[in-house]
């Protein structure tokens, strides 16, 4: 599992999109991975949706830019698991 997770991390790297948070490097230190990507600023989906319902464009937009960057990822054999 280990191998899996470091392999399609470096593949998550190599995606360049702008609404996939940048991979800067995959790295083991002792029994662990850690992959070094920027700091975002700023609230999650799931913030925002325990504030109460949004409006429908809203909610629209953001379902379609989520689909766009995960074709972008899927068109390169990356399946992303971790959606925010």
């Amino acid at each position: 599992a280990r191998a899996e997770l470091v392999r399609e991390a470096r593949a998550a790297a190599a995606l360049d999109h702008p609404g996939l948070l940048p991979v800067h490097a995959v790295d083991e230190v002792g029994a662990r991975v850690l992959l070094v990507m920027p700091y975002v600023r700023g609230g999650s989906l799931h913030r925002r949706m325990k504030e109460g319902s949004l409006p429908a464009d809203d909610a629209v937009r953001i379902a379609l830019a989520i689909a766009d960057a995960l074709a972008h990822a899927h068109r390169r054999g990356v399946i992303h698991r971790d959606l925010k």
